[in-house]
Order: C-alpha cells, then sequence, then structure tokens
C-alpha cells in the first residue's frame, strides 16, 4: 500500500501514512472498527438510504443547528460503539479499508 500512496513532492505525509496503513491492514481481520457514513444534505440521504446512517442536511436548511447535529452524531457515535446501532455498512458486510482516495487527485 504505501507504494501506491505516496505523494508527488516527495515530501507528503501519504507515504508514512501507507507505511503505516500496511501493517493495520495486515490486522484487518482481527479487529473491526465500523464506519458510519455521513451525508452532507438531505437529497443524498434520500437517494442513498440503504448506506447513510446520518444525514446533516438539517444544518442546511436551518431546522438544526451544528451544535444540535454534532449532539445527535455523538448519540450515534456513542450508540454504535456500544452496540446498540449497527452501522448500514455492517449490516451489508461492507468490510473494506480504504482510508484514501484511489487515483489521482489534482
Amino acid at each position: 500500500m504505501s507504494v501506491e500512496c505516496g505523494g508527488s513532492d516527495g515530501i507528503s505525509a501519504n507515504p508514512a501514512i501507507g507505511h503505516t496503513a500496511d501493517p493495520l491492514a495486515a490486522l484487518a481481520d482481527k479487529f473491526v472498527c465500523p464506519a458510519l457514513k455521513i451525508s452532507t444534505n438531505t437529497d443524498l440521504a434520500r437517494r442513498m438510504p440503504d448506506l447513510i446512517d446520518f444525514d446533516t442536511g438539517p444544518i442546511i436548511t436551518g431546522s438544526k443547528t451544528v451544535e444540535q447535529m454534532g449532539e445527535d452524531m455523538l448519540e450515534l457515535v456513542i450508540a454504535t460503539a456500544s452496540g446498540e446501532h449497527t452501522p448500514k455498512a455492517v449490516s451489508l458486510g461492507q468490510d473494506d479499508f480504504l482510508p484514501w482516495k484511489r487515483g489521482v487527485s489534482l
């Protein structure tokens, strides 16, 4: 992994992150950290209800403040960490590990 994620400037953090991620990826079958998928707008959450765990769209519409959404998100994180909530990705068996976007980024 570390070879594939290097930066073009030679001093970016990507190679170090990739080097660190290699041993973590090797342990992937030994531990699981569920991911919560968060949408930035309600339209996305409505189009992908089977994938999105948390919709932050109410901030844009003004029906909730950033602080209120932060509290709601924290409650969801705690519920997930305690096993009370199962993220949709876990329910769908999506347990892939991809901490960065593949391909060219400009």
